[in-house]
């Protein structure tokens, strides 16, 4: 039956009652529970959506749109003006070191925070030093990145790798020379003062020149602490157990506060071969680890909490689901009450596509909350290379994906949560990838803004010199 309702203004609207209950208005067949003919349809969890629909989803608590393939989150924690909702990310810029050459490898580590990222590309070759390793600082300038500074070691010298591990929080950016010294390592720290960065410390393995500790190997900062990888470090007769150091700054001088080993630590395991650090908390991986036949390898990560000047492990995290060879914690990222956790070569059903997971607390107790799986996942990807993590966003690198039928040419994921899930947002992929470009080999979140190297990129013909890609938020 169709009733006529007269308005104040003398319009009149056609409502369509049916047996279903959906309410049409301008049309005599309404396909949700509230159809407006071309504008918008309310529905729920038992409707069929079209294209345009909106409703409340109980159990996620969270509006949600159908843009006619799936649900989206409308809500400003989830995806309004302060996060970033299902809008696509747009590739701002695409960037190279501005001085390619070959095998440069720029883009093999990144990180950003802020209105400023450090990229390394620890194959450069300074003079006549191949490999010596930059680092190159870029500052967000109105809607553009550019170059602000190129930063080199005090001492440069061949095959330092100066490059292979950065960070920056602040005013200052750390950089990692794992091989500095045929593989005893070094880590320089570098400070800005307007518009130039000034290097503050260089920070020798204290193991000493003539050890393969490879110390900055990996490298994190947050305010005045540093955390420092060295996961070929020999532990009395164990080797390559792992050690990882935390420095601290006063002034203008780095001091040693702590020197971190897994309280069970053992041979091989190469624990400080990832690490994060974020307020109070540090998150330190051990991708091989064994717990025994039939586990090896199956890696494990270690939380620490800072009371006074005291480093203390709160605890040791592995993977509900774990099996040998998945190298779990070979990539890691802490912020707030959330980590991320990287296990490249972790089976997903019948394939090795790689799997992250995520991990929160709860006062001292942390919980594994979600594992984090590629909507489309292959044999070879490993998903979980690289992982970031800020606020409610996570990303996930997979370097060795094959895309548009380029080998190699990796991608990278963005996982949104919403309560307790997290769910993949959107597939991050490069404008002008290629094969062999490995992106994803490095990613990194901040903000609106996530930046992801690409090492194997080609620049002007030159293989693998190596880019790096600005996403943002609109």
């Amino acid at each position: 039956m169709i009733k006529k309702i007269t308005l104040l203004m003398g319009v009149l609207l056609c409502v369509n009652f049916l047996v279903a209950q959906n309410v049409g208005v301008k049309t005599n067949t309404p396909q949700a529970a509230l159809d407006v003919n071309g504008r918008i349809k309310v529905g729920d969890e038992l409707s069929i959506p079209q294209a345009g629909t909106i409703r409340w989803n109980t159990s996620s608590n969270d509006f949600e749109g159908y843009d006619g393939s799936r649900w989206i989150t409308l809500t400003n924690k989830n995806g309004g003006a302060s996060g970033w909702g299902n809008i696509t990310l747009t590739e701002t810029f695409v960037k190279t070191s501005g001085e390619a050459a070959a095998n440069d490898e720029f883009g093999a580590s990144v990180c950003i925070d802020g209105d400023y990222a450090i990229i390394g590309a620890p194959g450069k070759t300074i003079g006549s030093a191949t490999e010596a390793g930059k680092a190159y600082i870029f500052i967000k300038s109105g809607n553009n990145w550019e170059r602000q500074m190129i930063l080199t070691a005090s001492s440069a010298a061949p095959g330092d790798n100066f490059g292979n591990s950065v960070s920056i929080s602040g005013n200052t950016a750390v950089v990692g020379a794992y091989k500095k010294v045929t593989g005893a390592g070094a880590v320089y720290i570098y400070v800005r003062s307007g518009t130039t960065w000034t290097q503050q410390a260089a920070i020798n393995n204290p193991a000493g020149t003539l050890s393969k500790d490879e110390f900055g190997y990996s490298v994190s900062i947050h305010g005045d602490y540093v955390i420092i990888g060295a996961p070929y470090k020999d532990i009395g007769v164990n080797q390559d157990q792992g050690m990882a150091y935390v420095y601290l700054r006063s002034g203008t001088t780095w001091t040693q506060q702590a020197a971190l080993t897994a309280s069970n630590g053992a041979i091989y395991d190469r624990y400080a071969n990832s690490v994060s650090i974020n307020g109070d908390y540090i998150i330190i991986g051990a991708p091989f680890l064994d717990d025994g036949i039939p586990h090896n390898n199956m890696g494990a990560v270690y939380i620490y909490q800072r009371t006074g000047t005291v480093w203390a492990q709160q605890a040791q995290l592995i993977a509900s689901d774990r099996v040998s060879n998945e190298y779990f914690g070979f990539s890691v990222g802490i912020n707030g009450e959330y980590a991320i956790i990287g296990a490249y070569e972790k089976r997903v059903g019948t394939i090795t596509s790689g799997k992250a997971y995520i991990f929160k607390r709860n006062g001292t107790i942390w919980t594994e909350q979600a594992g984090l799986v590629a909507s489309n996942p292959v044999q070879g990807d490993r998903f979980g290379i690289s992982v970031s993590i800020n606020s409610d966003y996570a990303v996930v690198g997979a370097s060795f994906k094959n895309s548009s039928l380029n080998t190699w040419q990796g991608l990278a994921y963005l996982f949104i949560r919403s309560g307790t899930s997290w769910n993949q947002q959107i597939i991050l992929n490069a404008s002008n990838g290629e094969a062999n470009s490995f992106f994803g080999s490095g990613v990194s979140v901040s903000g609106n803004t996530i930046i992801t190297g690409a090492k194997g990129k080609s620049a002007n013909g030159l293989s693998n010199a190596g880019a790096v890609y600005f996403f943002q938020r609109n």
